[in-house]
């Protein structure tokens, strides 16, 4: 049917609609005569009938139901989400079952166990308004304490890569991400922001780590940059939807917040990297100073040239540009960390990927239409939401609560605390100048609570390497620094989201609306789609 026709019996409908007095008179008269009973039909139910009636008369018209009824594009969404895991798990079901697969069959049960486990435990922890991957990680504790995920051998192995590449999906999305624009308009409060109290933090968690818990003065820094970061997943959403809302949109807090963030991250994986390095470096004491600015230097030089190739190939005018960028730099990401973990300069594959990346979103902004290069962040997020199950589940099974020590289990949890405590403090410091006042300074403060991400990343990390060296004291420090990870992620996450989602309207300014209903400095276009993509 042509869109005239389409257009002309979607406005015969709203007018139905509006004409639904009489309509509903009608049908209640009807009614009347036909039931034995008093209750007479109330005019939302008169509407929702006429709504029905007027919906099956468009469809056996040929006119699309989405353009009618609203509802049928939500039930399409859900229906759609049904079909393809029902088809994925029938799949399954059929690989494992041939006698080939006999060997892997076990591994791949608990595997897709965990996963749905941690899908469902996600939905119920969202629908709390809590970070759904407090659920996932709550899930994969669950399974490994009754007793039904277990991984060893080369099993094991396979779980490692598994969380590698998941990380290697948020390191792809943290460079697509990166506003260069705003970094540069915010410099200065960016870099403050960002770097000192992270590093503070950090100092202060090192400090009491080799104090309370007997840690070398190395494991308490690589603890230290495990739980100093701050978490995007969190912290971003609830920021977007705060701005839309024009919450603090005018003096941009969202925006030096969320920019903050990235930094923080790439920062936090990037020194990391730089420490893990030189507890695991088998060489001189000159080679492991030199490792890490080395590994710094090969990361930002590997990482511009994947991002420049990555930029003329393939070419914009392609009919499937999107695909073929989206495939470009998910496997140079996972290239790059990998590689550098085969050739044992860890900390350089983190960075790499990226610079990579962020190379790559400049010059696509530059040189492409938006509609070549924007996609790329989407299909990137829709990769990270498959594999965000596994990464969140499979460091839960990593936690034994049967041989949980009690007394470093609470130092930890101190530890936490005060490191938090004094990250705020420093935030509130760093943010002075900026034009905030006292409660917008406040909850700078507090969005930049919230751990989870980067935590959940990096805490396996040294326990995966020490595994590899068969000694028992490298292994108890790294499971303790993996412990305290998680516990960083199920203390913070969940008040961080709360203390944004119910202060924010409290400590920011809301900015007057637009006659036609934007927010003020941004189009609420452009917010909507923000919000698509990082959710």
């Amino acid at each position: 049917m042509n869109p005239p026709e389409v257009v002309s019996d979607t406005r015969t409908t709203q007018q139905d609609l509006e004409e639904n007095g009489q309509t509903s008179a009608t049908i209640t008269d009807d009614s009347a005569s036909n039931q034995k009973t008093d209750r007479e039909p109330t005019a939302i139910e008169d509407a929702k009938v006429h709504c029905c009636i007027k919906t099956l008369s468009k469809i056996s018209a040929n006119v699309s139901p989405n353009l009618i009824c609203p509802m049928m594009t939500k039930l399409h969404f859900l229906a759609t989400r049904l079909e393809i895991y029902a088809m994925l798990g029938a799949l399954f079901y059929v690989v494992i079952s041939f006698p080939w697969a006999e060997s892997i069959r076990d591994s791949a049960l608990q595997l897709a166990g965990l996963y749905i486990t941690a899908q469902l435990f996600g939905v119920v922890t969202g629908f709390a308004r809590l970070p759904p991957l407090l659920g996932m990680l709550l899930a994969g504790v669950l399974l490994r304490h009754v007793g039904f995920f277990h991984a060893e051998g080369l099993f094991l192995k396979f779980t490692a890569t598994l969380r590698t590449t998941a990380m290697t999906m948020i390191l792809i999305r943290a460079g697509l991400g990166l506003d260069a624009s705003a970094l540069l308009r915010l410099s200065m409060v960016v870099v403050r922001l960002s770097l000192i109290p992270c590093t503070i933090e950090a100092a202060t968690v090192a400090v009491m780590s080799h104090f309370l818990l007997n840690f070398p003065w190395q494991w308490g820094f690589l603890l230290g940059f495990v739980v100093a970061s701050v978490s995007p997943a969190v912290v971003v959403p609830s920021l977007i939807v705060l701005q839309s809302n024009g919450y603090g949109e005018n003096k941009g807090v969202a925006t030096l917040v969320i920019a903050s963030s990235s930094i923080d991250n790439i920062f936090s994986i990037t020194v990391f990297g730089v420490v893990l390095s030189t507890i695991f470096s088998k060489g001189s004491v000159t080679e492991v100073i030199m490792q890490g600015p080395s590994e710094v230097l090969i990361g930002i030089t590997w990482g511009f040239l994947m991002g420049i190739i990555s930029i003329y190939i393939p070419h914009w005018e392609e009919s499937s540009v999107t695909q073929l960028r989206t495939i470009m730099v998910g496997a140079s990401g996972l290239l790059t960390v990998l590689g550098s973990q085969l050739v044992d300069y860890t900390g350089a594959g983190p960075l790499g990927c990226i610079v990579g990346s962020f190379v790559a979103a400049c010059g696509w902004k530059a040189f492409s239409p938006v509609t070549s290069y924007a996609p790329v962040l989407v299909n990137m997020n829709e990769c990270w939401l498959f594999f965000q199950p596994f990464l969140f589940a499979l460091i839960g099974t990593e936690i034994n609560l049967k041989t949980l020590d009690l007394d470093n289990t609470l130092l930890g949890l101190g530890i936490i605390f005060v490191g938090v405590l004094v990250r705020i403090c420093i935030c509130c410091l760093a943010v002075q100048g900026c034009g905030f006042n006292l409660k917008e300074t406040l909850f700078v403060g507090l969005s930049w609570l919230p751990k989870a991400t980067v935590q959940a990343v990096l805490g396996p990390v040294a326990l995966d390497m020490a595994r590899s060296t068969d000694d028992h004291t490298t292994i108890h420090y790294a499971s303790q620094v993996l412990t305290i990870a998680v516990l960083s992620i199920i203390l913070t996450a969940p008040i961080g989201a709360i203390a944004i989602q119910h202060l924010g309207p409290v400590l920011l300014t809301r900015s007057k609306r637009e006659e036609s209903g934007n927010e003020v400095g941004q189009p609420r276009g452009q917010q909507s789609t923000e919000l698509q993509m990082i959710n």
